[in-house]
């Protein structure tokens, strides 16, 4: 990729996909070596291959570009991995207050051994 060879590097990491599709960091470096929908896709199979991962699901998340996108994304991967503590502060982050409030519940539900999630969000940014 530094040599200016991108196109060499998608196809040698695609290779990497291919070969170790168990590997998180083989699907994340993928999609960052591709466009944004290339990437998209390139993630869409990576969480066929590693429904459990909180990493991939992140990423896939950051690259939609709206809220109600993110929010499904995350959701998503709340049913692959519904003890994430990580991926249910995503989703409540980019929730409306009731909907926060609802979701923040269920985490509570799904991750009781964790006392920040008891905790009441803070208020939206103005």
């Amino acid at each position: 990729e530094l040599a200016g060879k991108l196109q060499a590097a998608r196809s040698f990491i695609q290779k990497g996909c291919d070969a170790c599709p168990k590997s998180e960091d083989v699907w994340i470096e993928a999609a960052r070596l591709n466009t944004p929908e290339n990437a998209k896709a390139i993630l869409a199979r990576g969480v066929v291959s590693l429904p459990n991962s909180v990493k991939i699901w992140m990423q896939a998340a950051k690259l939609e570009a709206e809220d109600d996108r993110k929010r499904r994304v995350l959701r998503r991967a709340l049913e692959n991995i519904p003890n994430s503590v990580k991926l249910w502060k995503a989703v409540v982050d980019l929730s409306r207050e009731d909907d926060a409030r609802v979701l923040l519940s269920r985490a509570v539900e799904c991750c009781p051994q964790h006392v920040d999630l008891w905790l009441p969000p803070p208020p939206p940014q103005t």
